[in-house]
């Protein structure tokens, strides 16, 4: 038969003013450093040249996805080869090709390949 487990003492008066000290502590740095970034990260994106490079779905024009078109020819291509030819990102030519699928002008094939189809 195995023996009972002692008990830890009790918390005393002192310990739990300081576990409620070091929480209130805890508590105040966090919601400090959140002050401090969120009203510092405007200025660190500005500097770092913010977001504008980065071309979305949303912003991309019909004169875009014709040059992707274009680009992508009428052979099976994959998406390494289509942003050499155009200069475009992976991620922007990835997104106007799910688009361009979307409208039915492109097809996906195995092996991470499109065809234009229209």
């Amino acid at each position: 038969m195995s023996q009972p487990q002692e008990l830890p003492p009790p918390v005393t008066g002192n310990q739990r003013v300081l576990i409620f000290a070091a929480l209130m502590l805890v508590l105040v740095l966090a919601s400090l450093d959140q002050t401090i970034v969120s009203t510092a990260l405007p200025t660190i994106v500005g500097e770092l040249g913010g977001l504008a490079p980065a071309r979305t779905v949303a912003q991309s024009s019909p004169e875009v996805a014709h040059e992707l078109l274009a680009h992508l020819g009428y052979d099976p291509c994959n998406v390494d080869t289509l942003c050499q030819r155009s200069g475009l990102t992976p991620d922007t030519v990835s997104a106007m090709l799910l688009e361009l699928e979307l409208d039915g002008r492109v097809a996906s094939l195995p092996g991470g390949r499109y065809q234009r189809i229209a």
